[in-house]
Parts: C-alpha cells; sequence; structure tokens
C-alpha cells in the first residue's frame, strides 16, 4: 500500500486558500502526509552524500570544485535530493501542489524513490511557466488542471506524444462562508476588484474604464484591493486621470478574506487580460467568491473567466482590454439595480449549480487515488 505525501512549496498556513482546501481534502479522504519541499542550500549535502549520482565525478570532469559545480547546477536537483531524504520509508505516490519548481523537484525524488508521482497546475503553471512542463512532467501518473483552459493548455504544454492524462478538478467556493447578504446597494453604488496588482488583472483597463464614467457623468465609487508591484503605478495612473475621489485603494485581506470582504458592492468587476508573458486568469477565487455573495460580476473573456460567467444570465463578459466595453457594461448596471439584482442572483445560482467547493473535493481525491494506482509511472 502506497502512502501519498502532498509536496508543498512552503509551510501549510502560507499557502492561498484554495491549495490549502485541496491539501485539506487530500489528508482527509486518502490519509495523505506533507513534506514542504526544502531550499536547494539545505539540499547540497545531500548531493555530495550520493555518490551514485556521479557529481564528484562530473565536477573532476568539469575541473572545477564540488562547490562551484553545485552552485552552477540546477536547483531543482538540489530541491529534489533534499525532498526524496524527508520522505517515508516504503512505496510512496507524490503529488505536487503546483506545477513549477515544485513538480521539477518531485520528478527528481519520485526519480530517485522509483516512486509514482502526479501534480496539480494553476494559471500561471500553464499560461506563463509551460515551455518546460515535457521535462518537469515526464513519467506522471497523471495532471489536474482547475479549469478547462487551463487543462487545454496543459495539454498544448505536454505535447501531442505526452501519455500523462489531464483531469478537470475545479476548486470551487465555499458556499456557506461566501453567502449573499442583500447589502449590495450602497450609496454611490460601489464597483469593487479583489486582485493582487499584477499586469494580468488588468487594472490599467478598468482604471480607463473609470475615466470614461467619471466623464460620463456617472454616480459611482470603485474600490481596489489587492497589493503587488505594479500598486505605485497605479497609484500614479489614478492622479493622473483625476480620479483620487472615485477610486480608492484598499489593504489586502489576502488569504483570510471572508463574506465582509463583498459587503456593499453593487457590481464586481474583473478586467483580466494576457500578459506579455503568456500569464493570465484561470477561474479566479475572488470572481467565485463575489458571484456567490450575489453580487453581479463584469469580467473579461480571459483563461477561464468564461467558464463560470454566462454573459447575460450570471453577469456581463466584455472583451479583454478594452476600456470602451467595460465602461458601458459597467455603466448599464450602474444605472440599472433590478438588472444588477437579477444577474447576482443568477450569479449564486451558478457557482451553486457548478463551483461548489464540497461537490469538487471527492472528485480530487478520486483523482490522485487512480493516480496512485496507475501502474505506469516511475514506479
Amino acid at each position: 500500500m502506497k502512502a501519498l505525501v502532498v509536496v508543498i512549496p512552503r509551510p501549510l498556513e502560507r499557502l492561498e486558500r484554495f491549495v490549502r482546501r485541496d491539501v485539506e481534502t487530500l489528508r482527509e479522504s486518502l490519509g495523505a502526509c506533507l513534506a514542504v519541499i526544502p531550499s536547494a542550500l539545505a539540499s547540497a549535502p545531500a548531493l555530495l552524500l550520493r555518490p551514485d549520482l556521479g557529481f564528484r565525478a562530473a565536477a573532476r570532469a568539469a575541473r572545477v570544485s564540488r562547490g562551484r559545480f553545485l552552485r552552477g547546477f540546477s536547483g531543482d536537483l538540489l530541491r529534489g535530493a533534499g525532498l526524496s531524504r524527508l520522505l517515508p520509508p516504503g512505496p510512496v505516490h507524490l503529488h505536487a501542489t503546483h506545477a513549477n519548481w515544485v513538480l521539477a523537484a518531485v520528478r527528481i525524488a519520485a526519480s530517485l524513490r522509483a516512486s509514482t508521482f502526479s501534480f496539480s497546475a494553476h494559471a500561471r503553471d500553464v499560461f506563463a511557466e509551460g515551455s518546460g512542463l515535457i521535462a518537469r512532467a515526464a513519467g506522471a501518473s497523471a495532471a489536474i488542471a482547475c479549469s478547462e483552459a487551463g487543462a487545454a493548455a496543459l495539454r498544448d504544454a505536454l505535447g501531442l506524444g505526452s501519455n500523462v492524462p489531464v483531469r478537470v478538478v475545479l476548486h470551487g467556493v465555499d458556499l456557506e462562508a461566501f453567502r449573499p447578504s442583500g447589502a449590495h446597494d450602497s450609496v454611490p453604488p460601489r464597483v469593487l476588484c479583489r486582485a493582487r496588482f499584477v499586469p494580468k488583472k488588468g487594472h490599467a483597463t478598468l482604471l480607463e474604464a473609470c475615466a470614461i464614467l467619471a466623464r460620463q457623468g456617472v454616480s459611482f465609487e470603485s474600490v481596489l484591493e489587492g497589493h503587488g508591484p505594479l500598486e505605485a503605478e497605479i497609484r500614479t495612473r489614478i492622479e493622473r486621470l483625476g480620479l483620487p475621489d472615485r477610486i480608492r485603494i484598499a489593504e489586502s485581506s489576502g488569504e483570510s478574506a471572508s463574506a465582509d470582504c463583498y459587503a456593499g458592492a453593487a457590481v464586481y468587476v474583473q478586467p483580466s487580460i494576457a500578459a506579455s508573458d503568456g500569464d493570465r486568469d484561470g477561474i479566479p477565487n475572488a470572481l467565485a467568491e463575489a458571484m456567490a455573495c450575489g453580487i453581479s460580476p463584469v469580467a473579461s473573456s480571459v483563461g477561464g473567466i468564461p467558464e463560470i460567467v454566462e454573459d447575460g444570465r450570471s453577469g456581463l463578459v466584455v472583451p479583454p482590454g478594452d476600456p470602451a466595453a467595460l465602461a458601458r457594461a459597467l455603466g448599464s448596471l450602474l444605472a440599472d439595480p433590478a438588472k444588477r439584482r437579477a444577474l447576482g442572483e443568477g450569479a449564486r445560482l451558478r457557482v451553486e449549480t457548478c463551483f461548489d467547493a464540497r461537490a469538487w473535493a471527492p472528485r480530487l481525491a478520486a483523482a490522485v487515488r487512480e493516480a496512485m494506482e496507475d501502474p505506469s509511472g516511475l514506479a
């Protein structure tokens, strides 16, 4: 009987809420234990103690010291070797919570232990960092994507010759924690966006749309909750557009977000775009939470967003990077409370029907259980 080891990049309490929920599902359903990947530096001694890996011979052949050889070598290999020493004795199956360097280390550890392994892939893993997936995923018994768009990108990244089965398991949303409060009629109507200040979230498009609405004399206020590398640029642009009395930046509540974060919002906006490095959203968790709270969303047709927002039924969908289209959609909802309520009700119904986290948890457990039983991996 294999033991399931879920491999995470940092301590559990520092992970995103949706990743923590997946980990807890695997612990409760399959008795998984956790392993935090050690740093490359901490793992270096493990490599030097493995004569079978040939590092000493390789260093001699390169005519450099072992220390210089290791410094120039892949951190993935260092972490993978260190991880292999943390695993329990006996047969194990490893599951990587991310398809980036976490998966790379897991594959190496699995090879050293002759173990099977699987992985979950999130938006950036496949849209921006998919070029190395063929190597990172080689030999995996399953890959789990969190949206249909992500699954399609993952299959493309793995290539036509890949025999790694790709399953779609949505993160879903906690429908008990995020419920309609009825407090969606603030004055002036509030447009809420909860997103990291990074290019793919499309804040520049939203600011331009807000400028259009302001010039048209539309009554509204916009709250941007978040943090990230573009915060200073966003603050500067708000000033340049003359919108400091219309747009407020709020401190991010991060992974402690609750339904209170959405109270008072008339419209939720998700202006995501495809960033220059290819990164884009799958199904944004904050968007799903806002919909669960019964807030009418306006969102762009990028990544996995059209999988959750049905235009005209559970929200409005606009082209990405189009401030005029975004302004029109926001303006139509800001001017029509009845339409906002109808789409808000449709949004709640949509997540109840298709995005209930309780319904998806057993599917995650089943996908990983199937991967554990697959004899075609490295074991």
